[in-house]
């Protein structure tokens, strides 16, 4: 099963790319990225999937996973604690983190205050 393929296409279809657009923004060609979706590169350079996450808004972790560059093991003490956290995109991220930062700053001042 071509798990990597599948998600690149998927990212690149939801954003309404075409192959050529993804070349003239990426620099990787269009008939790479097309034996990559297709299943016939296995292992396509880190950096361009690199890349690829940046320009499709993404995280590369997920890409590194399908690639087989990265096993759950090797991240999962990088993951964040909360279920689901992958959905949101980095911009909901930011705007968690900065209410997490809100609640420990009351708590810092709560506990010297005491």
């Amino acid at each position: 099963m071509n798990t990597l393929g599948i998600l690149l296409k998927k990212l690149r279809e939801a954003k309404k790319y075409s192959l050529n657009d993804v070349y003239k923004a990426t620099g990787i060609h269009d008939s790479t990225l097309s034996r990559i979706e297709n299943g016939t590169t296995s292992e396509p350079p880190a950096r361009h999937l690199k890349k690829l996450a940046s320009f499709y808004e993404t995280d590369v972790i997920p890409l590194y996973l399908a690639c087989g560059y990265l096993e759950e093991d090797d991240v999962s003490s990088y993951q964040r604690c909360f279920p689901g956290v992958e959905l949101l995109s980095n911009e909901e991220k930011d705007l968690i983190q900065a209410q997490i930062e809100l609640y420990v700053k009351n708590k810092r001042g709560v506990n010297n205050a005491i």
